[in-house]
């Protein structure tokens, strides 16, 4: 049995994990689309308007809706 750990929201860190393992899970070219795409959301919880969780949120919803969890578990592994 294989033990993974995820922090993103630097709990257990010194820093937020997240976008971290979004490249690694999708690779750069898909990561850096989607960076794009979430310019705007990132930009308003930046000046205030939206929570890091709703925008962590859109960002998981954005790179991972179609993806099943074992592949998200053998990522997190193979990290």
């Amino acid at each position: 049995m294989n033990l993974v750990l995820l922090d993103f929201d630097g709990t257990i860190t010194k820093k937020d994990t997240l976008f971290d393992f979004t490249r690694f899970s999708v690779g750069n070219i898909k990561f850096t689309l989607g960076i794009a795409v979430l310019f705007i959301p990132m930009v308003l919880n930046k000046i205030g308007l939206l929570s890091a969780q709703n925008t962590k949120e859109i960002c998981l919803t954005l790179f991972f809706k179609n993806i099943c969890a074992m592949t998200l578990t053998n990522s997190a592994i193979n990290m």
